[in-house]
């Protein structure tokens, strides 16, 4: 769970074969994922999380050459004037970014979080993200506690 950072709350620079899964990423300032290196093997495979955001763009820096793997996420701009259709990846509509090979299975989909400008990731009962195999994050042992 990553929220409220100024960058992405991914940050992909250097490294190989690094796996992201299973995370939710919410209110990035001015990206919520950030690619900044070009590298000559995969960098990452991003599947099964979920995006949530309110400002800035989805995917931030360079998306060139596509060496990294996306599938079977959710993405959803909370603002009130965003489209699902309008997103933006990369520069690039939806259909586009699929025809390089990313996000065949992902849904640009509100994940129904109980109430997360109350930071409440839980899910309500009918979740998309749960049909995409996402697993709830026990939030119950994060954080401060007496």
């Amino acid at each position: 769970m990553v929220y409220r950072t100024t960058h992405g709350g991914f940050h992909q620079h250097y490294g190989e074969t690094n796996i992201l899964r299973n995370n939710i990423f919410a209110f990035a300032r001015d990206q919520q994922l950030q690619r900044t290196r070009v590298e000559p093997h995969i960098s990452f495979s991003f599947e099964t999380n979920i995006v949530y955001f309110d400002s800035g763009v989805l995917l931030g820096s360079d998306w060139s050459q596509d060496k990294y793997q996306m599938d079977w996420n959710v993405f959803y701009d909370a603002r009130s004037a965003a489209k699902p259709e309008a997103m933006i990846f990369a520069n690039a509509p939806l259909a586009q970014w699929r025809a390089r090979g990313h996000d065949l299975h992902s849904l640009i989909a509100d994940p129904l979080f109980v109430a997360p400008e109350k930071y409440d990731f839980r899910f309500r009962a009918d979740s998309p993200a749960t049909k995409l195999g996402f697993q709830p994050i026990d939030l119950g042992h994060v954080g401060i506690s007496e």
